[in-house]
C-alpha cells in the first residue's frame, strides 16, 4: 500500500490484512509506504514515527517505507523511520518537488536529474534503506542512473 498520508489509515489497512488472514484469504506480505512534504510527519500531520508504530503492528507488513516524498526530505525521514521500524525501510521519492499550495509541480528547478537522484539513492540505501526506487517525475533515465550507481558498488 503507499502514498498513505496518516497513521489512522495505517491502522484501517493493518486492521484489513489482518481481518483477511484471520478469514482464510492468503495474500503476500505488504508494506505500506507513507507520502509526507516534510521529514518528520505525515501528510496530516501526526508524527511519522507512530504512523511506523501503526503500519508495523502486524505480521502482514514486511516493510514500511515512504513514497510521492521530496527528495531533500528522505535522509531525516528515513532516520526517523528506522529509529522506531521493526521491518526493513524502503523508499520511493519524486524526482522533482510538488507545490501543493499552489497545487503543480515545481519549476525546473526542482527537478532533481538523474545523476542526483542516483548519487542520493546510494547513501539512502547506506542509511537503511533496503529498497530504493523512483516515484512522479523520475524517468527511465533516473532509474537507469540508480541501476548503474547499485552495480559499480555491487549492490544490484
Amino acid at each position: 500500500m503507499e502514498t498513505i498520508p496518516s497513521a489512522e489509515e495505517a491502522t484501517a489497512i493493518v486492521r484489513a490484512l489482518d481481518q483477511l488472514s484471520r478469514d482464510g484469504v492468503e495474500l503476500p506480505a505488504a508494506w505500506i509506504a507513507f507520502t509526507t512534504p516534510v521529514a518528520n510527519q505525515t501528510g496530516l500531520g501526526e508524527p511519522i514515527e507512530d504512523a511506523v508504530r501503526a503500519a508495523t503492528s502486524s505480521p502482514r507488513v514486511c516493510a514500511v517505507g515512504i513514497n510521492c516524498v521530496p527528495t531533500h526530505v528522505v535522509p531525516e525521514l528515513l532516520a526517523n523511520m528506522a529509529r522506531v521500524s521493526l521491518v526493513p525501510v524502503v523508499c520511493y521519492p519524486n524526482g522533482q518537488t510538488w507545490q501543493g499550495s499552489v497545487n503543480e509541480w515545481g519549476d525546473a528547478s526542482t527537478q532533481v536529474s538523474p545523476a542526483d537522484y542516483a548519487k542520493s539513492a546510494m547513501e539512502w540505501a547506506q542509511n537503511g534503506a533496503l529498497v530504493v526506487g523512483g516515484c512522479c517525475k523520475t524517468t527511465p533515465e533516473h532509474i537507469r542512473s540508480l541501476a548503474d550507481a547499485a552495480a559499480a558498488i555491487g549492490n544490484i
